[in-house]
C-alpha cells in the first residue's frame, strides 16, 4: 500500500515530462538526458521528491540510510550488528586483541606505545531512536569483548562507547554518521590524557558558534541538499602549521607541527578523526595522520611517543582480516 502510494506521487511529478519533450524537440539529441537534467534538475528533484514521500511513509528513500525515530538517520549497514544479527565471533575478537597487543609490544621496544580508539556506531548508542522494528542487541558486542581483552593484555584504549552512552543524544549528529563537536572535544581530552603529560588546551571555555550543516546521511537521500541540521561548533583558533600541502582533512597523509609541546604522535585514522583534527593539530607538537587501519613498518618515525589507531566500529572486521594474514 505504501509503495503504491509512493509510485502514484512520482507519476504525478513525471506528468509534465512528455509535454516538455514535445515542445522542446531540440533536447532530443544524443545528449538529451543531460539536457533534461540541466533544464529541470530532473534527477535531483525527483530523488528529493521521492525521499520526501518515503519520509512520510516512515522510510528514508535510500537503501544506504535507515530512518529512525524523530528524524534520526542511521547508516543501514550498521543496523545488523546493532540488533545482534551480525557480529564478530570470539575467535576473531581474540585474534584482533592479540594482534594489537603484539603491535603494542613492538612499539614499546622503540620507546612508544599503542592507543586504541574505536568510534562506536550511532546505532549502538542512540538506541531509543532506532526504528520501531529494530530491537537493540542484548549482551556484549564484539567491541565490548575486544576492549575487555585489551585491558587484560595491558593495551591502552579510550572507551568512547562508555563516554557516548553517558549522554547519547549529545554524542552524534542526528542526520550524520559522526560525532557532535562537543563530544569530539571530550574524546580529544580523553585521548590526550592517554599521552605523556604535556602542555595542552582543554577548550572547555572556548567560544561556541551556532550554525547549520547537511549531515552526510542527508546527502545520500537528498542530492539537491535537503534540510540542514542545527549544530554548535567551538571556535578553535589555528595554532598549527601544515608540513607540505594539505588539500582536505581527508588527505591520505597529513603532517602538522605546533609549538604547544614536544609530543610526537602518529595516528592511523578514518573520517571520525576529522572532528578531532583541529584539537590534536593544535596540541601535538608533531602530528602525522594516515588514512589506514593497518600498521606498516614504513609509518614509524624516530622519537614517536605514541601511535593511535582510530577506527569505526563497523570496520572492526577489517582488523580481524588483517590479524589472520
Amino acid at each position: 500500500m505504501k509503495k503504491g502510494f509512493a509510485l502514484l506521487c512520482l507519476l504525478a511529478l513525471l506528468l509534465p515530462l512528455p509535454g516538455l519533450i514535445i515542445n522542446r524537440p531540440d533536447i532530443l539529441r544524443e545528449d538529451r538526458e543531460e539536457q533534461i537534467n540541466a533544464a529541470l534538475g530532473f534527477r535531483g528533484k525527483i530523488a528529493a521528491a521521492h525521499a520526501a514521500v518515503e519520509g512520510l511513509l516512515g522510510m528514508s528513500g535510500s537503501d544506504r540510510v535507515t530512518l529512525g525515530r524523530a528524524g534520526t538517520l542511521f547508516l543501514s549497514e550498521t543496523l545488523p550488528e546493532a540488533v545482534g544479527a551480525e557480529t564478530m565471533d570470539d575467535e576473531a575478537v581474540e585474534a584482533v586483541a592479540q594482534s594489537l597487543a603484539a603491535l603494542d609490544e613492538e612499539l614499546k621496544e622503540k620507546g612508544a606505545y599503542l592507543i586504541f580508539l574505536c568510534a562506536p556506531s550511532k546505532a549502538n548508542i542512540v538506541a531509543d531512536a532506532l526504528p520501531y522494528y529494530a530491537a537493540p542487541r542484548m549482551g556484549e558486542s564484539a567491541l565490548d569483548k575486544l576492549q575487555s581483552r585489551l585491558a587484560e593484555l595491558g593495551v591502552r584504549y579510550v572507551d568512547v562507547k562508555a563516554m557516548a552512552l553517558e549522554q547519547p543524544d549529545a554524542a552524534y549528529l542526528r542526520t550524520d554518521t559522526h560525532w557532535q563537536d562537543g563530544f569530539a572535544c571530550r574524546v580529544y581530552q580523553a585521548l590526550m590524557a592517554q599521552l605523556p603529560p604535556a602542555a595542552r588546551q582543554d577548550y572547555d571555555d572556548a567560544q561556541v558558534e551556532e550554525t547549520q550543516c547537511w549531515g552526510d546521511l542527508t546527502a545520500l537521500i537528498y542530492p539537491d541538499g535537503g534540510p540542514q541540521e542545527d549544530i554548535s561548533q567551538r571556535v578553535i583558533p589555528r595554532a598549527y602549521r601544515v608540513q607540505g600541502v594539505m588539500r582536505t582533512v581527508m588527505d591520505l597523509r597529513i603532517e602538522t607541527a605546533c609549538d604547544t609541546n614536544s609530543l610526537r604522535v602518529i595516528m592511523l585514522r578514518d573520517s571520525f578523526a576529522n572532528a578531532l583534527f583541529p584539537y590534536l593539530a593544535n596540541n601535538v607538537g608533531a602530528l602525522t595522520l594516515i588514512r589506514d587501519s593497518a600498521w606498516q613498518d614504513g609509518y614509524w618515525q624516530p622519537d614517536t611517543d605514541a601511535v593511535i589507531l582510530e577506527i569505526a566500529e563497523r570496520s572492526l572486521p577489517l582488523l580481524a582480516m588483517g590479524a589472520d594474514e
